[in-house]
């Protein structure tokens, strides 16, 4: 398989994997640091796996580390919201 569409696969799954951690560690405030972590040392595991080179891990770990913060930023003011109309 192309780096390209290893690429996809791991950014495409990154929702899935935050979620399986948000839920893992509900019950731990400010545990957003090592959830992070988990996510980044998981999708580093599955490309190195996958034997995609080096160089390419690098940006489609970037790539990763970014939709990481934004889909974390959006699940955080989505909660703001629901808690905000209780």
């Amino acid at each position: 398989m192309d780096p390209f569409t290893i690429a996809m696969l791991a950014l495409t799954g990154l929702p899935k994997l935050i979620d399986a951690f948000e839920t893992l560690f509900s019950s731990k405030k400010k545990s957003g640091p090592k959830k992070k972590k988990l996510v980044m040392a998981a999708t580093q595991t599955g490309l190195t796996l996958a034997k995609v080179p080096e160089e390419k891990q690098a940006l489609i770990l970037g790539a990763a580390d970014s939709l990481t913060d934004l889909i974390v930023k959006e699940l955080n003011d989505a909660e703001t919201k629901d808690t905000a109309h209780v």
